[in-house]
């Protein structure tokens, strides 16, 4: 087992290093999977504000056949981390069940993305989605957890509730829920949020 990582941050690349590894040990070629990050990672990866046990990974590649891929994901050794000397270590594992089609995705939310890592030689090129698509996949669940980490994402000085309320409002209209449910969604946690500052 390798050292463990020194951060959170830390731990997500090594995992996905882990898993470039399975994907090249399969055949895939340089930069052919591209992988988008979701959930509590993501979450963390804009504010540093949580943890998570697992990487939700939303995975393309028109290279490699979908039983190879799956095939890396379930290979793929889990990462160690150490909040702090003296706890346990928690694990870190790729999600094997995640899909980005289960939840609320606005269609164009790659060309907001951010480049993440592109290593050299790596088949995996690496994504981050705007804070704004993110808190958007957050409202088909809306669990407590879900409210705090959209509250959370659009604190950030770049975040922009005017855009979160567009992109809600315009993947209402292929997401399948009944009528208005993505917005009223929305309008809950704008409420919870005035709520919360009074």
């Amino acid at each position: 087992m390798a050292q463990s990582p020194s951060s959170f941050t830390d731990a997500i690349y090594q995992l996905l290093g882990h898993f470039a590894a399975e994907l090249t040990a399969r055949g895939a070629p340089e930069h052919s999977v591209r992988a988008f990050i979701f959930g509590g990672c993501a979450v963390h990866l804009h504010v540093a504000s949580r943890v998570s046990s697992d990487l939700d990974l939303d995975v393309t590649t028109a290279v490699l056949p979908r039983q190879a891929l799956e095939e890396a994901k379930q290979a793929t050794e889990y990462v160690l981390v150490q909040k702090s000397d003296g706890d346990e270590p928690d694990l870190l594992e790729l999600d094997l069940t995640y899909s980005s089609v289960l939840g609320p995705l606005h269609e164009d939310f790659d060309t907001r993305a951010t480049l993440v890592e592109q290593k050299p030689g790596s088949p995996l090129v690496v994504f981050l989605p705007a804070a704004e698509d993110l808190a958007l996949s957050k409202l088909g669940r809306l669990s407590e957890a879900d409210i705090a980490d959209i509250l959370t994402l659009m604190q950030s000085p770049d975040a922009s509730w005017g855009l979160l309320e567009q992109l809600t409002q315009e993947a209402a209209k292929y997401y399948p829920a009944p009528a208005g449910d993505l917005t009223s969604k929305l309008a809950y946690v704008i409420n919870h949020r005035r709520e919360s500052v009074t």
